[in-house]
């Protein structure tokens, strides 16, 4: 019984942290990016939006989560 109580209390604790994930944007304008930092977890959406004619680079330098996405232009 005590098993299938901690199991369900992780099973609904892992639901919970899910519905909590948060979705951000970020916008790129004018050679400058809308937010020069943010924290993300995990399971959060991030949108990058380029408004502008001069292509961006997105990238994350943070140890264990690098990526670097490349230089992108605006959608035509």
């Amino acid at each position: 019984m005590r098993k299938l109580i901690l199991l369900t209390l992780a099973i609904v604790a892992g639901l919970s942290a899910g519905a909590l994930a948060a979705t951000q944007m970020v916008h790129q304008q004018g050679r400058m990016f809308s937010a020069e930092s943010l924290s993300v977890r995990k399971g959060d959406a991030l949108t990058f939006l380029n408004d502008d004619t001069v292509p961006h680079n997105i990238m994350s330098t943070s140890p264990g989560n690098e990526f670097n996405l490349g230089s992108h232009r605006r959608a035509a």
